[in-house]
This record gives C-alpha cells, sequence and structure tokens, in this order.
C-alpha cells in the first residue's frame, strides 16, 4: 500500500446523501454509484461517475458532497494534485456541516505528510471548530497538537493536549494526550531505548556515548511506572530531528523520533 492510500486510510467516515434535496433524480443517481463505487475500492468508476455531478451539477445542491467523494477517490488513486483540488473547492464552496469539516480534515491529513504542518494545522483547525464533539473529535484535536509540535508551538500543543484530556478522556488519544502533558517538550529528540532499570539505561547512555552519539537519560512516568528513556540530540526544528533520527539509525536500528 503506498503513502497516500495509508494516509486517506486516516479516515473521518463517509457522507450521507440524504440530505442532496435540490438534485434532480440523474443527478442523485450518479452521486449515488460514485459512493458505491468508491466504497468498493473501485476508485476509477467513482470518479467518472462523481465528475457527471461536478462537471454538470456547478452551484447544485450535493456539489460538495461530490468534489469531497471524488477527492477522496483521487487520494485513494495516488492522484494527489488533483486530490488537493477537488478538496480545496470542497471546503471553499456550498457549506455543507456534513462535509465540510471532513474535507478540511483530510486535507490536514494531506499537508501533514506533505510536512506542510503549518498548513496542515490551519486545516486541522477549521475542522475542529466545525466539526460535532464526538468520535474522531480526540484524533482530529490530537493531530492539531502534533501540527503545533512540529511547527515549534510547543506552548500551544500542550493547549490542545489539555484539551483532548478534559473534553475527550475515553477517546484512544487521551492517554497519548496526558503523556504529552507529562512530557512538556521543547525540543525534539530520537529515542533509542526505554528501561525500568536506571543502571540498564546509563549502561545503554555510555556505550552510546563510546560511540560519539551524545546520549542522555531523562526519567519518564509511564502508568504505574517510572522509565528511563535513552535520547539523543537536542533539535530546535523537526526536520533538523529527522536528520538526527537518520544517522542515529546507524548504530540503533530501531530507534524513534520523540516526543
Amino acid at each position: 500500500m503506498g503513502r497516500m492510500a495509508r494516509s486517506v486510510a486516516f479516515g473521518f467516515g463517509l457522507i450521507v446523501l440524504g440530505g442532496c434535496t435540490g438534485l434532480s433524480p440523474q443527478y442523485k443517481v450518479w452521486l449515488a454509484e460514485g459512493k458505491r463505487a468508491y466504497e468498493r475500492r473501485q476508485y476509477p468508476r467513482a470518479i467518472q461517475r462523481l465528475s457527471l455531478v461536478v462537471n454538470n451539477a456547478q452551484d447544485l445542491p450535493g456539489l460538495a458532497r461530490a468534489l469531497y467523494l471524488r477527492g477522496m477517490s483521487h487520494a485513494k488513486s495516488g492522484q494527489r494534485s488533483l486530490a488537493f483540488a477537488d478538496l480545496r473547492r470542497c471546503v471553499g464552496g456550498e457549506p455543507d456541516p456534513d462535509v465540510v469539516w471532513k474535507a478540511h480534515a483530510v486535507l490536514g491529513t494531506l499537508y501533514f505528510e506533505e510536512q506542510q504542518f503549518d498548513a496542515a494545522a490551519r486545516a486541522y483547525e477549521q475542522a475542529a471548530a466545525l466539526m460535532p464533539g464526538i468520535p474522531p473529535a480526540g484524533r482530529i484535536h490530537f493531530q492539531l497538537g502534533r501540527c503545533y509540535e512540529r511547527s515549534g508551538r510547543w506552548g500551544e500543543a500542550q493547549i490542545v493536549f489539555r484539551r483532548i484530556a478534559e473534553r475527550y478522556p475515553f477517546s484512544g488519544e487521551a492517554a497519548a494526550a496526558r503523556r504529552r502533558l507529562a512530557l512538556r517538550p521543547t525540543h525534539f529528540a530520537v529515542q533509542c531505548g526505554a528501561f525500568q532499570k536506571a543502571s540498564n539505561a546509563e549502561n545503554f547512555r555510555s556505550e552510546l556515548q563510546r560511540q560519539g552519539l551524545a546520549a542522555y537519560v531523562r526519567e519518564e512516568p509511564r502508568r504505574l511506572e517510572t522509565l528511563h528513556i535513552v535520547l539523543v540530540g537536542r533539535y530546535a526544528t523537526y526536520a533538523a530531528s529527522r536528520q538526527g533520527l537518520a544517522d542515529v539509525r546507524q548504530f540503533v536500528p530501531d530507534a524513534v523520533p520523540w516526543p
């Protein structure tokens, strides 16, 4: 599965077609056929049927829904630029509450993959403002917090993670948000290992230092225990941390980004 297919699997639910009042019977048929083809992963057919609506309905109700579904179909087909075009047109046109927040959310995902974190944050902000306070609200907010982190906006990220912990305490993202609140990170690093015993962490740190890596140990609370995390580097930007990760993996293949 390619990068695009993975990204849009971070989905936000399909639209409901029942509210497309004002569309002619033929347009409703095309829209329903496009949605059915999308659900069956028949993306070329979905694009073909939905294009009949997009190219002919123009300003009629239902256009935003056709654009959203066609944008998702382009995305699933790996046609990234066409996906961006449809989703941007969707959020800039006919207001449709059930559609527009989802289009903003998918745009946020695509921008995030492009490492355009400021643009991704703006899209997720719009999605969070427009969507109902039900799942996947916690997921949208967590992605927003990650965008803030990767843009170096650490204080704003903490505000978002606190919001998740307070408003969506039972969401799948609540535990990760609470971890970020406990960490209060202000820089990026590379995590090389996590140990229950401080002595094991110190031994590993010493080993890495002998290999020329600027390793250090940080204590982190994890549920009912405190782990000793071996880190390398203090990077001001996410881009620098990615280069640092590539360098460290020459010595520690399973190293991961931190936080």
